[in-house]
């Protein structure tokens, strides 16, 4: 088995243009888009430029990649897509609402086209993580929650994930972040969900104003 690593600006105009030289000459059976650029603050404590970041990583990113590579999918007939969403894209999340706004996106084009393209042999899903101990997350130095689920393995989240392709339109890894999830979205109120996620944010970063990802 071998492997290629491209370095690339997923925020760029000629994204589709810069990659191909790289994947022109194989088959993507699978592809998993799990990068974002995200901030942590109030909305107005941070630049109109990291605002449109956001969209451009987070939104653009995903519907170009899916776009061309999943187009090449359905001529096949077979094929697999994962698009990374988030628990914040499931309601209004102060301190990261235009993150949360980002991830709302991917989940409903995810499950648009989960039914879409699975008639031509392609499966779609979404995977709405909580917390994932990556090396971003460990850098923002989060103060640990009081209550709620710690953050999860990346392993875990991804093996999880791939197992869950094909099964059904949207996946929420780990059995505390479901459980979670299943509170938050049907036994409470969207008010009382929005005043819980910022209680959960204020209680990690304060009044703290974080960019993770920065380089993308």
């Amino acid at each position: 088995m071998s492997i290629r690593t491209v370095q690339l600006d997923l925020a760029s105009p000629n994204l589709i243009e810069e990659l191909s030289p790289h994947t022109g000459d194989i088959e993507i059976g699978l592809m998993i888009y799990d990068t974002s650029f995200h901030t942590i603050g109030a909305f107005f404590n941070q630049t109109l430029e990291n605002h449109l970041r956001h969209i451009e990583v987070n939104c653009r990113g995903p519907l170009i990649l899916t776009y061309h590579f999943g187009g090449k999918m359905m001529q096949r007939g077979r094929g697999g897509i994962i698009l990374m969403s988030s628990l914040s894209g499931f309601h209004g999340n102060p301190l990261l609402a235009n993150y949360g706004g980002t991830k709302a996106y991917n989940t409903v084009l995810g499950e648009g086209l989960w039914y879409e393209m699975k008639q031509h042999g392609v499966d779609v899903m979404v995977s709405v993580a909580g917390a994932i101990e990556t090396p971003n997350y460990i850098e923002t130095k989060p103060n640990k929650l009081s209550f709620g689920p710690g953050p999860m393995k990346p392993v875990d989240v991804a093996r999880e994930s791939v197992a869950a392709l094909g099964k059904t339109h949207t996946f929420v890894p780990g059995k505390i972040y479901r459980f979670s999830s299943f509170i938050t979205n049907r036994l409470m109120t969207r008010t009382m969900a929005i005043k819980i996620m910022a209680g959960s944010t204020k209680q990690m970063y304060g009044d703290r104003n974080l960019t993770t990802n920065p380089k993308l």
